[in-house]
């Protein structure tokens, strides 16, 4: 079997947007002199939540396209869920991060929703196909 080397980038990709939402938080207590929690501030809130939502969401889409990569899943189809995967992981850390305004929460989380549900469905079909 081959190993999920798409995969693999994907989430190499993510780990890096997961270090610079996490340098956000770091960033965003220190110029507020907060060492825990987030000190009732609420860009200092923001950012945390981003963090969060970030490691919510991350680990069950790359879950999701390591097996659907192990079970043969075209190349293109795993590089386009990816490309959705980062620039929607991406749109939302800027905008909990106040780079973009509100329109980019609801893209990114619709993009990350986007791919995880096609993610989701990829596997199923193919186990009742199997199982059939």
């Amino acid at each position: 079997m081959t190993p999920p080397i798409i995969t693999a980038l994907y989430a190499g990709l993510a780990g890096l947007i997961y270090v610079w939402l996490t340098l956000a938080v770091v960033r965003h207590r220190r110029g507020k002199r907060i060492s825990h929690g987030d000190g009732d501030d609420a860009k200092v809130a923001k950012s945390i939540r981003g963090q969060g939502n970030a490691a919510e969401q991350m680990p069950m889409i790359l879950i999701l396209m390591g097996l659907t990569e192990m079970l043969g899943a075209p190349s293109i189809a795993l590089h386009v869920a990816g490309l959705a995967f980062i620039i929607g992981r991406v749109l939302h850390g800027l905008h909990f991060n106040g780079y973009i305004g509100f329109q980019a929460r609801p893209a990114g989380m619709g993009l990350t929703l986007l791919v995880l549900i096609v993610l989701s469905l990829g596997p199923v079909a193919h186990a009742v196909v199997q199982m059939g």
